[in-house]
């Protein structure tokens, strides 16, 4: 065996600010040497593709375990950037790894990157740095299950809606197919042969009728406008009306309560065990949340504590505002005024409230599935009817031709 043969060469594609950052965002080893080289076609696909859920995760998981194994923090950044999968995020890398190379402190690099980095996240790694980089090992590893855990919540809630939002869709398109292309042929049938129709079918043709003549009209508007709502769509749902009105959804609002209460709650006690101030526990809280109802609930509990109430005490009075999570949470916080460990019931708490949300996902696609099979056979059923509805009548103007003949 041949011990010293040379490392093979890889390609890294790195989307960077500068060519410094780019050098630190390819992930160089002890035993390999960079060198740049030309792009390709291909390699710009993915260069703007935003970093996921589950890469800033990984990000968080692999800077803890450098740090908890005694690694320092450039070591921790450049093990980060190898395992990074996009262009982006390897960048942002190599400028958080450039930038801690001059001095600065892994937090303010980070603030950067506003799109990338949350301030409830910006706020865990000021903390963490604060206790040393061995404990801030396993505080950003906790702060990288929490992502996992949400990211896995969120991909299992958007797979649970996918049945239901595409089976409604192919029956809508398969109402505008019987619309446009069955129903007019038979209604100019019967009008050649002189059959009566019924309203419905009249009413269905009419529409029929004007889809196909603005058809070049109507297909670029609807096009466009449901391109221009899916890009206000984040907008929409960051209003505090919507908000709102997401937690008040049959089904699945209270699905959406529960996940913002983890991340509140899971926020809450990560930066509470990292000794981060109690202004900025609940601050953060509130907006690792993205929901207003529960972002309302830590931010009016706050307000209680500033005039010297417990942690406790402000769950306790502010538990109107979460319905029956708010009761449910105050009365397991009455065990804390007993003298419980807070941080341990508070787990307790979310590890809780992400079984009761995966159990949810589990019953929901079978939930909406009779709602929606009625929904579509409805839709379905109206067209067809308009369709088969003036056979009868056709049948009984021919048969009365017939016996008019016949006499």
């Amino acid at each position: 065996m041949n011990f010293g043969a040379p490392v093979r060469a890889r390609r890294v594609v790195v989307f960077a600010p500068y060519p410094e950052a780019a050098l630190g965002g390819a992930g160089v080893g002890k035993d390999e040497s960079a060198r740049p080289v030309a792009i390709r076609a291909w390699d710009r696909r993915d260069a703007w593709r935003r970093p996921s859920r589950e890469e800033i995760a990984d990000f968080y998981d692999t800077v803890g375990n450098a740090l908890t194994t005694g690694g320092g923090m450039t070591l921790a950044l450049n093990m980060a950037a190898r395992m990074s999968r996009s262009p982006m995020m390897r960048g942002i890398i190599g400028a958080l790894h450039d930038m801690i190379v001059h001095g600065e402190d892994l937090h303010v690099a980070m603030r950067q990157f506003p799109r990338v980095f949350t301030p409830m996240q910006l706020a865990m790694v000021e903390a963490a740095a604060a206790t040393g980089l061995d404990k801030a090992g396993g505080l950003l590893g906790t702060l990288a299950l929490r992502l996992q855990k949400d990211g896995k919540i969120w991909r299992r809630f958007i797979h649970a809606l996918a049945y239901p939002v595409s089976l409604l869709v192919l029956t809508v398109a398969g109402a505008i197919v019987l619309e446009i292309w069955a129903l007019p042929p038979m209604v100019e049938l019967f009008h050649t042969l002189g059959g009566t129709l019924p309203p419905l079918t009249r009413w269905f043709y009419a529409v029929a009728q004007f889809l196909r003549v603005n058809g070049f009209i109507l297909l670029p508007t609807v096009g466009g406008a449901i391109a221009l709502a899916l890009v206000a769509a984040p907008r929409v749902l960051q209003t505090r009306t919507a908000q709102w009105l997401t937690t008040r959804l049959y089904l699945v609002g209270p699905i959406i309560q529960w996940m913002a209460l983890v991340r509140a709650l899971g926020t809450f006690i990560l930066l509470k065990q990292s000794g981060a101030k109690v202004k900025d526990q609940f601050v953060m809280a509130a907006a690792a949340a993205g929901n207003c109802v529960v972002g309302d609930f830590f931010d009016a509990c706050y307000g209680r504590i500033a005039l010297g109430e417990s942690v406790e005490e402000a769950f306790t009075a502010e538990r109107h505002r979460l319905r029956d999570d708010g009761i449910r949470l105050a009365g397991k916080m009455e065990v804390g005024m007993a003298g419980a460990d807070i941080s341990a019931l508070i787990n307790r708490i979310v590890e809780e409230l992400n079984d009761r949300a995966e159990n949810r996902l589990n019953l929901l696609p079978n939930a909406l599935r009779w709602p929606l099979l009625i929904v579509c056979c409805a839709l379905i059923g109206t067209v067809a009817l308009a369709i088969v509805l003036p056979y009868p009548n056709l049948i009984a103007d021919v048969a009365h031709q017939q016996t008019q003949m016949m006499r």
